[in-house]
């Protein structure tokens, strides 16, 4: 179906290798990132709250419930968690109870939040101050999603897990001599992913320097 077209648009370099592996010409394959607003780096402290807002299912559900549990809840040093998510998929339903099960504790002190539609996205991304991505897969959103970009453009760093096309975000960033966040290992079982995301955890200074990198990153490369 594609081979008669004069020209491919694909929004990652990872699904513009796919298909000249699969035998496109890749003279006529070209990527072009997609793009958000930019915006000026924010001021002010940096709100030690992590924001998950990509899709929810039981996988993605027990991560979450790893890394709520290993947040830091000292004096001072104190993370909250915000999970955002629009009710959708066969399986939302299953990782909602999953968390609320296993999260009680944390969704009655606050130190978790379980969110569906946000009408005021905007709003919610400037009381957070890094996203955090649990998910394995992009299914249903352009390679890169739109949220985390649009995260970035606010200031919020990322914690992502490290799979193809999401971690062309911190290449493009490194390329620049930029800095926007951590990578999480993608095949860690509960016990390596609690203590990778434990380690990855920035500390002021890195929440600052992530603050001022990541809309630096969208305007040199994401911007709409």
């Amino acid at each position: 179906h594609l081979r008669g077209l004069d020209a491919v648009v694909t929004l990652s370099e990872h699904t513009r290798a796919r298909l000249v592996e699969s035998g496109l010409d890749g003279s006529r394959v070209v990527r072009i990132y997609p793009g958000v607003t930019t915006r000026a780096p924010r001021a002010g402290p940096t709100p030690r709250v992590l924001l998950y807002a990509g899709d929810l299912d039981p996988v993605t559900a027990r991560r979450l419930i790893t890394c709520a549990r290993v947040l830091p809840t000292g004096e001072g040093a104190a993370w909250r968690l915000v999970v955002a998510c629009r009710p959708k998929g066969a399986r939302d339903a299953e990782a909602r109870a999953l968390l609320r099960s296993a999260l009680s504790a944390e969704l009655g002190s606050g130190k978790v939040e379980l969110l569906g539609h946000v009408d005021d996205f905007d709003g919610l991304v400037r009381r957070c101050g890094c996203q955090l991505f649990a998910a394995d897969h992009v299914r249903k959103k352009v390679d890169l999603p739109l949220t985390l970009l649009e995260g970035l453009a606010h200031g919020l760093g990322l914690l992502a897990l490290d799979f193809k096309p999401l971690t062309e975000i911190f290449e493009v960033a490194e390329g620049r001599g930029l800095c926007v966040g951590a990578r999480l290992p993608l095949a860690a079982d509960e016990t390596q992913l609690a203590r990778a995301f434990c380690a990855a955890l920035p500390d002021d200074a890195t929440l600052n320097r992530w603050r001022v990198d990541a809309p630096a990153l969208i305007a040199a490369q994401f911007s709409s």
